[in-house]
């Protein structure tokens, strides 16, 4: 109710929104936020199943299914990949997510590297951070994911 209300605000005074989501919500919350909201910035990590149970612990159909719901009604949507060093930024993963973001109707994706710094808050509300051996992906290592992206015609930033 409160990202509802403030979106509805700003729209009124003329103000562009944008919505950061993973989109595991009920269709309902995301139909009403999509009523405000010009742009959403989606997050997809894994496509797998089991795999996205496994590393983000919860399924990711809801996630998905909101996505395919958001994208027929024509909103405008970023999708945002945080790839994860050894969990969801090999070939595999990347393409089968270009492939789904393709076939949606969804034009562009931001492949983000690794930031380590996420450890840090981690720290700050007192819980370990599983991923703190994890490097940065190189800049040739983003560019090869990014032509793989390119692949399905998307158009593709890396960083954000």
């Amino acid at each position: 109710k409160f990202s509802y209300n403030f979106l509805l605000a700003c729209r009124e005074r003329g103000i562009h929104t944008a919505l950061e989501t993973t989109g595991y919500a009920r269709w309902e919350a995301m139909s009403a936020l999509a009523g405000v909201t010009d742009l959403f910035l989606y997050d997809l990590k894994l496509m797998d199943l089991a795999a996205h149970r496994r590393y983000v612990g919860v399924p990711n159909q809801l996630i998905l299914r909101n996505l395919r719901q958001l994208a027929a009604s024509g909103q405008e949507i970023h999708i945002r990949v945080p790839c994860i060093p050894g969990i969801n930024d090999g070939e595999e993963q990347i393409r089968s997510i270009a492939r789904f973001v393709a076939e949606v109707g969804i034009d562009r994706i931001v492949l983000l590297p690794y930031n380590g710094a996420a450890g840090a808050k981690y720290d700050w509300i007192g819980r370990p951070y599983s991923l703190s051996d994890r490097e940065t992906q190189s800049e040739e290592h983003m560019a090869s994911l990014a032509d793989l992206c390119r692949q399905e015609r998307l158009l593709v930033q890396v960083g954000g």
